[in-house]
């Protein structure tokens, strides 16, 4: 994992460095600066980082408060927070959380693909209860484990 996130890191650093030292960001406006960053940056962030732990994510954030700081020219050392805000850009883990929660919502609704449809099955009761009417528990699926010894 440290891997992938360090190829990730050198790759939106690399992009980053292309922008700034290439001169061609005093040429750009910030919606243009905004779009090269999307489909240069923000694509290489967002490829498999559902997958990552926790800890990987500040590497991650930090690269997207380098992207927001290119687009808005703004300081090093300022307050990231309303830059991101402006951008409408959430954090990195945030990121993740809304990617996992359209997955699951398209899988339920029969519109994502159908392994996770296969994967996903809402609670039922097998008696009458007040959370029967309430279709967004799901059933974990069981495991079968092989104990040897």
């Amino acid at each position: 994992m440290e891997h992938h996130v360090n190829a990730v890191s050198q790759a939106c650093y690399k992009q980053i460095r292309n922008i700034l030292l290439s001169k061609i960001r005093q040429y750009l406006t910030i919606d243009a600066t905004k779009s090269l960053v999307n489909s240069t940056i923000t694509t290489r962030l967002d490829y498999c980082n559902d997958l990552l732990y926790v800890p990987f994510f500040n590497r991650l954030q930090v690269v997207q408060n380098t992207a927001a700081r290119l687009i808005t020219k703004t300081p090093k050392h300022a307050h990231i927070t309303p830059v991101l805000k402006q951008l409408h850009w959430l954090p990195v883990n945030r990121r993740v959380e809304y990617k996992v929660i359209v997955h699951v919502y398209k899988a339920l609704s029969g519109q994502g693909p159908e392994y996770l449809n296969n994967f996903l099955t809402l609670h039922s009761p097998r008696r009458l209860l007040r959370s029967a009417d309430d279709h967004t528990l799901l059933v974990a699926p069981g495991t079968r484990t092989v104990a040897y010894g």
